[in-house]
């Protein structure tokens, strides 16, 4: 049963990652599948249940990857943060259809928004404690106030949401062109002694 949820899974995002999860039925994921609708709907009732099942396990992708932070003493350092982003866009881009849908999933799927606003504000969470140790360790510019900071994390938030719609529009970028524009929004924070 667990190999049968795997695969509706791994067929939905491909499926939503070409076709839009606005413009996908569970039906196209069990035809895609050979499975019946009715066996597709055992596993998840409904097109809401699978899209926050496919939210869950990006999450569980960028959790792991989310525990780098734990590392931050031990590696506060621009190459730590380029490879931490370009890590996670990869994983973004893995689950694209969630980035690209956003706005139709919060007008129709309330559940998927309130999993999808509890994972901003942990990540929220978890940014604003690590720019508070790297300020109070010198690594990030003491000449900003710590409420800033809270919207240093906004900037990166919303880009790092929005940079999918333009790598989708312009083949010649690559993931690591959008991470480079990522860093030069925390670049400017960055104490000049710290690499």
């Amino acid at each position: 049963m667990k190999n049968t949820s795997k695969n509706i899974i791994e067929q939905a995002i491909l499926i939503f990652n070409t076709n839009g999860i606005a413009s996908s039925s569970t039906r196209l994921i069990a035809r895609e599948l050979d499975v019946s609708d009715g066996n597709l709907r055992y596993h998840f009732k409904t097109k809401e249940i699978l899209v926050v099942e496919i939210l869950k396990n990006m999450q569980k992708e960028l959790a792991v990857l989310k525990a780098s932070f734990s590392e931050i003493e031990s590696a506060p350092n621009k190459l730590f943060f380029k490879d931490f982003f370009t890590k996670s866009y990869y994983i973004i881009y893995k689950y694209r259809c969630i980035y690209l849908d956003q706005v139709w999933l919060y007008q129709h799927m309330p559940n998927y928004t309130i999993k999808f606003k509890d994972y901003v504000n942990s990540w929220r969470s978890d940014f604003l404690i690590t720019f508070n140790a790297m300020c109070d360790a010198g690594i990030l510019s003491n000449k900003y106030s710590k409420s800033h900071y809270n919207l240093l994390f906004e900037q990166l938030y919303m880009y790092s949401d929005s940079w999918i719609f333009y790598y989708q529009q312009s083949p010649d970028k690559t993931i690591e062109d959008y991470v480079n524009i990522c860093m030069s929004i925390l670049i400017p924070y960055w104490n000049n002694t710290n690499t």
